[in-house]
């Protein structure tokens, strides 16, 4: 009998990131630096605790924030409603980055740039965040919520969107990867990776969604196509089941229902449901946290949702729930 998929992500956290086994409790709370302008610029003075780019302006740009939290060593770095640009930068600190959520026709906090690296040291929660950016190489920890991954614009066309390199951790919870190019798919792996309802597309062009030549945990997640080692399914995935390896009796093989939403809303709404669609609905309240530990989806919209009708709430495979939005 496998693991259930929340003891999975604990272990792992626990082990790559805390450094004992012992239960998943929160460290001290980290300095909080909230980012004031959406200029460009370095930190005046990296370690001091003040996020400022001009001594005595409390002008604190994100390129700033981040050199502090890795001056500092932990920082928890907070984002406006706005646009913001983020140098190449490699973290080697602990620094969570939290954005705004997306509004109807808005992406709400968006970053653009990079790429960014997770050193081996380093650990980087990114939460509430549309990024549009030179992809992310990881070497340490990524933790990855209610966000919305792209690279566009041929920045780094022969790149994955996410690398997650050998030794490398990568999680992610209510989140959407699509790629880019098909020269590279949206996510490779040489390292452990967990995905709990979170939607990975390959390229309109083609090439694959997610290559694999480590270890990944699934739950209630849709990959489009799977190449490399099969994952390691815990129920209620979906996607091609032999390239992918789904094969537990919840799984949902080469599903359809998926569908561009015809309405004026922003991007990430072309990878929502149908109704009738197999992966609505498909994970029951109270099973591997829909309900519990998970409460919401990408657009913080209320988990579970009775999506289909029938008259019970439940949860939809992938990062977003067939629900009503409401601002």
């Amino acid at each position: 009998m496998r693991t259930p998929i929340r003891s999975t992500v604990c272990a792992i956290s626990t082990v790559l990131v805390l450094g004992a086994a012992t239960a998943c409790e929160p460290p001290p709370p980290p300095p909080v630096l909230v980012v004031t302008t959406t200029a460009v610029g370095p930190d005046s003075s990296p370690g001091d605790g003040i996020c400022e780019m001009t001594p005595d302006a409390g002008d604190c740009s994100l390129e700033a924030a981040l050199q502090e939290g890795n001056a500092l060593g932990r920082a928890a770095v907070s984002l406006a409603d706005s646009g913001y640009s983020v140098p190449a930068v490699t973290i080697t600190g602990e620094i969570s980055v939290t954005g705004v959520r997306p509004v109807l026709g808005a992406p709400g906090t968006t970053l653009s740039g990079g790429p960014i690296d997770v050193g081996a040291d380093g650990r980087l929660v990114l939460d509430t965040l549309t990024m549009n950016g030179g992809g992310m190489s990881v070497d340490g920890v990524l933790d990855v919520r209610r966000s919305y991954l792209f690279w566009t614009q041929g920045l780094m066309p022969s790149i994955p969107t996410v690398d997650v390199n050998v030794g490398g951790t990568a999680l992610f919870q209510n989140t959407i990867l699509p790629g880019y190019t098909s020269a590279a798919p949206a996510l490779h792996n040489s390292g452990v990776v967990v995905l709990h309802h979170t939607t990975v597309f390959a390229s309109p062009t083609g090439g694959q969604a997610l290559h694999n030549e480590g270890v990944v945990h699934s739950v209630a997640s849709y990959r489009a196509s799977c190449s490399g080692t099969p994952l390691v399914s815990y129920g209620y995935n979906a996607g091609p089941a032999a390239t992918c390896g789904l094969d537990d009796p919840t799984d949902v093989a080469s599903p359809t229902g998926l569908m561009i939403n015809g309405s004026p809303r922003w991007y990430f709404f072309m990878y929502t449901l149908s109704a009738s669609s197999p992966m609505t609905d498909a994970v029951p309240a109270g099973v591997h946290g829909c309900g519990t530990t998970v409460t919401d989806d990408l657009l913080l919209r209320a988990r579970p949702f009775d999506g289909d009708g029938d008259g019970t709430a439940a949860c939809d495979i992938g990062a977003l729930e067939e629900a009503p939005y409401v601002p």
